[in-house]
């Protein structure tokens, strides 16, 4: 059995350089306590705690009043989840696992088409070291187990088309393409 504590605090703040040219900043820190309890065999009971600070910045400049290019570069961190820490069945349970960390860059466009939409396009990347995944020596059932890898990337385009239609109802088409390594 397990018991889950998460704390998590952040603050941003958005700072105007100029009347083109915009600033954000922000922080992010993450605790998390897992505490389990092997009812069968208590020397496998035990706390993980998880904790990370993150920060995020980006800059948008203003190219028109209705047309902005951005970047944005921020760091995450995911902790181990029950199922991935402790295993059903015949495979291996593995409490040792390491928080998946990543590094996010993001560059766009942004535009409003008049006053009913919105268009966006965004180049990204995404280098995740300690990703979780699962793994198996001969894969016969019996020897899986969720470990760390050294890294993971995602790199792709996004598309977004958003339209107002008026104060109650808004629509949107998105398209991503993701290459995952």
């Amino acid at each position: 059995s397990t018991d889950e504590s998460i704390f998590g605090l952040y603050a941003q703040d958005t700072l105007n350089l100029t009347d083109r040219l915009v600033v954000i900043a922000g922080v992010r820190y993450d605790r998390d306590t897992i505490t389990f309890q092997d009812n069968l065999d208590s020397s496998q009971n035990g706390d993980r705690i998880f904790h990370r600070t993150n920060p995020r910045a980006g800059v948008t400049y203003l190219v028109t009043p209705a047309t902005s290019l951005y970047f944005t570069y921020s760091q995450g961190f995911r902790v181990p989840t029950f199922q991935e820490l402790f295993a059903l069945g015949t495979f291996g349970s593995n409490p040792n696992l390491k928080p998946v960390k990543s590094s996010n860059y993001e560059l766009g466009v942004k535009s409003h088409i008049g006053r009913w939409g919105e268009v966006t396009l965004a180049v990204f990347q995404s280098d995740q070291p300690d990703e979780i995944f699962f793994t198996c020596s001969i894969c016969d059932f019996t020897d899986g187990q969720n470990r760390n890898i050294d890294k993971t990337r995602r790199r792709g385009v996004e598309a977004t088309v958003k339209a107002r239609y008026n104060d109650y109802l808004d629509g949107l088409v998105n398209y991503t393409f993701t290459q995952a390594e």
